[in-house]
């Protein structure tokens, strides 16, 4: 197997074993997030949740510099990809 797709596999096992490794969702979704900054060797990495009572997405777990600015942000559907994601239910490959 060839370094990088090892080094990637090794990283998805990681990833697969956080489920079991803290019974704290947000421990288990900064670490997702974590692994997968290092799996895509990138700066900065989050995770938005939809806000079930005002249909808003907010930034649940956020990486990197601007981390807990980023925290403070919340999206209306339709509003930048993600919110686009949220109103169509689709991605945006599978128009």
């Amino acid at each position: 197997m060839h370094n990088l797709n090892l080094e990637k596999f090794n990283l998805l096992i990681l990833i697969s074993g956080l489920v079991n490794s803290s019974l704290d969702i947000g421990e288990i979704r900064k670490r997702a997030v974590d692994s997968a900054l290092k799996l895509l060797n990138a700066e900065a990495g989050s995770i938005l949740l939809l806000d079930q009572s005002s249909g808003e997405l907010f930034f649940d777990t956020a990486v990197g510099d601007k981390g807990e600015e980023v925290k403070t942000i919340r999206l209306k559907r339709g509003e930048g990809i993600a919110g686009w994601v949220v109103a169509n239910r689709k991605g945006p490959d599978n128009q």
